[in-house]
């Protein structure tokens, strides 16, 4: 196979990326100036004062993020998926592809406790770590800088979450539990991923692809989130050697997420610290022994088969 500069492997990395926020520029771009129109000729807002127009914008948008996250899926998931055939396409055309051993599908039924206990584990763990930090580094700030910088992760991380759970809990599973999931599954698993294992090791491409995956997040505490759960993703859709499988758990931690959340509500059930810190234990219990449970059960290995 023809060698390839390092400008080009970087460009094969990122341009899924500029894709994916390109989409969602170019629907926000759309939807502003349809609401902009909309409000001036309505007179709910003035022409002749930008900086109210704009904030009036931006205002209004923002209640309808959920639905242009589901306009930029829908556009995303079958140019993805071309993409990812595309890919498989090209490798075995260049006698690249790899053909796996099969494995029980019945493993596939554990995904979705595995989802549950990942969720409900890191969305307890995670605020508080966010919260230690932010604490430290406020701490820092007046202790070496003499004021307090007023770091607050928990209120950036609850301004965004708010926009999700506000809506309607069907659009809520449509968008945030189904389309969501797929589409970053594509793009940072099935493309991403795949793409940098060809030039680096397994350990770093998950590395990198879930800093990716991690960074589109946009707040302190879901970049911790979804950067530990990522690599979980990882390393099952590495066991399974099969896309579906990340896809079921992504799509089953987002939905456990927002179905505690509107069942039980966001400040979750009061208990004590050690209460708590048991509940975490257990949590995390589960999610090793079910990530074992498929590590001695799932292992997918090369056939003598190559695809030309």
């Amino acid at each position: 196979m023809k060698k390839e500069s390092a400008l080009k492997i970087i460009w094969k990395i990122i341009y899924p990326l500029l894709i994916f926020v390109g989409v969602e520029i170019v629907i926000e771009v759309i939807v502003s100036g349809i609401v902009s129109a909309y409000g001036v000729s309505k007179g709910l807002a003035s022409a002749d004062d930008p900086e109210e127009l704009s904030h009036w914008i931006t205002d209004t948008v923002s209640q309808y993020m959920i639905f242009i996250s589901m306009a930029r899926c829908v556009i995303l998931i079958p140019l993805m998926f071309f993409l990812f055939k595309k890919d498989i396409a090209n490798d075995k055309a260049n006698g690249v592809y790899t053909e796996y051993t099969d494995y029980s599908k019945k493993w596939l039924l554990v995904l979705p406790l595995l989802a549950f206990a990942l969720a409900m584990a890191f969305n307890h763990l995670v605020p508080l770590l966010a919260e230690g930090v932010q604490n430290l580094l406020n701490k820092i700030g007046f202790a070496w800088f003499g004021r307090h910088w007023n770091i607050d992760f928990i209120a950036s991380y609850n301004s965004k979450s708010s926009s999700v759970y506000s809506n309607n809990l069907w659009i809520q599973l449509v968008s945030a539990g189904i389309l969501a999931p797929v589409a970053e599954e594509l793009i940072h698993r099935g493309i991403i991923y795949e793409r940098l294992k060809k030039y680096i090791s397994i350990t770093g491409a998950m590395v990198i692809s879930t800093a990716f995956f991690a960074a589109m997040h946009g707040n302190f505490i879901q970049i911790v989130y979804t950067f530990i759960i990522g690599l979980v993703f990882a390393y099952v859709y590495e066991r399974f050697k099969c896309l579906w499988a990340p896809v079921i758990l992504h799509c089953g931690a987002n939905i456990s997420a927002i179905l505690v959340t509107y069942f039980v509500g966001d400040k979750g059930i009061a208990v004590g610290l050690g209460s708590f810190a048991l509940i975490v234990v257990a949590e995390l219990t589960i999610v090793f022994l079910l990530l074992l449970l498929i590590t001695k059960n799932v292992k997918r290995m090369p056939t003598d088969i190559k695809n030309n």
